[in-house]
């Protein structure tokens, strides 16, 4: 856009004041949901400096010491003055939790599903119905690793993989050179309408191959035909709203019209908050801010590799120095094999319901239960999350009826 630096940043700083003052209105008691990133701890630090009393922050904690940010946010709580509650989800809390997350989501939803329904049904039960959350943020200013290694192969600069990206996206990187990608029927059918392939679609691309591998001969052949890269990208103005637009732009177009609604603003938000009758409310995509951030230039949304660079620099006094110079951490629970939570995959799996639906092998199923073995355990992860969440729908919903 046309303003330099130092007035996107004033500009954008005068937006996200705005956007809060006017979504602590209410009638009841507005809390924040926090974690150890920079958009929850912004919209604290500008809640707590807008209210005239402390604001209440809730955070979750996980066992896994490289999961858990309750460090982090207890530091900005305190550096905002705010009154700070954390939960423990341990992989005992989430089995007890699973069925109910899956049933009120209506969808495939992974374990941070699970972990944001517990946290929005402990607010209710401590009498918040309002609470404002950070999402929009990774979506309008570039906050994920994928669009961090999307600017750096189509405009430059390098990513040390050892320390610029978590291991999911170092594997996802070194298997997915753009000409690998294109190598793939289906990619190069996206390869060729747009010129590239968006990493993030590779990623998702790679991650439903365990999934396929788990997939019924019948099912594959009926639908082998139906090709949803295609479908998608026909449901897109493609020479109104990508053509001419630089490529980090237009993969962050992309993920905001297919994950965000789907994912972000879905299993992550409204479901899980609307379950417990909590209104979640989002500062980020409020619609002046929206339309300043679509006119952000490249290297102020992502400069170097650092990731939200504009909305970094705005937020920079509401939040702490270790919050401002921390790497994006993205909201992840413990995966669905820890504790009891295995114990209740494992029943799920051996059910009745997955036997009734016509879309899984449920040999290749249980075959790969057995995970704890596998070197590439990795891999089956989303494969056996998929079929656990298709047999809790069926046992509920009797989705193959």
């Amino acid at each position: 856009m046309g303003l330099h630096l130092p007035a996107q940043v004033e500009r954008l700083r005068e937006l996200l004041i705005e956007s809060i003052r006017l979504r602590l209105r209410a009638d009841v008691p507005v809390g924040c949901y926090l974690s150890g990133g920079i958009d929850s701890c912004s919209v604290l630090g500008i809640a707590s400096r807008l209210s005239r009393n402390p604001i209440t922050a809730f955070t979750i904690s996980f066992e896994w010491d490289n999961l858990d940010e309750t460090s982090i946010a207890q530091a900005m709580a305190k550096h905002a003055g705010a009154t700070f509650h954390c939960f423990r989800v341990n992989g005992d809390v989430r089995a007890d939790y699973l069925v109910d997350a899956v049933v009120q989501n209506e969808n495939v939803i992974e374990m941070n599903g699970v972990a944001k329904y517990v946290l929005s049904e402990k607010v209710r039960d401590l009498g918040y119905k309002v609470v404002l959350t950070g999402e929009g943020a990774d979506e309008l200013f570039g906050g994920y690793d994928v669009f961090r290694i999307d600017k750096v192969r189509h405009h430059g600069g390098t990513i040390d993989v050892q320390t610029g990206l978590n291991p999911a996206w170092q594997r996802v990187l070194a298997a997915s050179s753009p000409e690998g990608m294109v190598s793939r029927p289906h990619l190069k059918k996206i390869h060729n309408r747009l010129g590239f392939v968006p990493i993030w679609i590779g990623a998702w691309w790679m991650r439903s191959l365990s999934t396929y591998d788990v997939l019924a001969a019948d099912f594959r052949a009926t639908t082998a035909s139906i090709d949803v890269y295609q479908a998608f990208l026909d449901s897109i103005d493609i020479s109104g709203q990508l053509t001419g637009r630089p490529r980090l732009h237009q993969s962050m177009y992309l993920w905001t019209k297919l994950i965000f609604p789907g994912v972000m603003l879905g299993p992550l938000g409204d479901r899980s908050e609307m379950g417990h009758s909590v209104e979640g409310r989002l500062p980020m995509l409020d619609t002046d801010l929206v339309e300043f951030a679509k006119q952000v230039s490249l290297d102020s949304t992502i400069c170097g590799t650092t990731e939200k660079y504009v909305l970094r620099e705005a937020v920079r006094p509401f939040v702490t120095a270790q919050v401002y110079g921390r790497r994006k951490h993205p909201f992840v629970a413990p995966p669905a094999f820890t504790h009891r939570t295995r114990d209740v995959v494992q029943d799920i799996l051996r059910s009745e319901a997955l036997r009734a639906m016509p879309f899984f092998d449920v040999a290749a199923v249980q075959r790969s239960l057995d995970f704890t073995k596998n070197p590439a355990a990795h891999r089956i992860l989303t494969a056996i999350q998929t079929a656990v969440c298709m047999a809790i729908l069926q046992e509920h919903y009797r989705v193959a009826a």
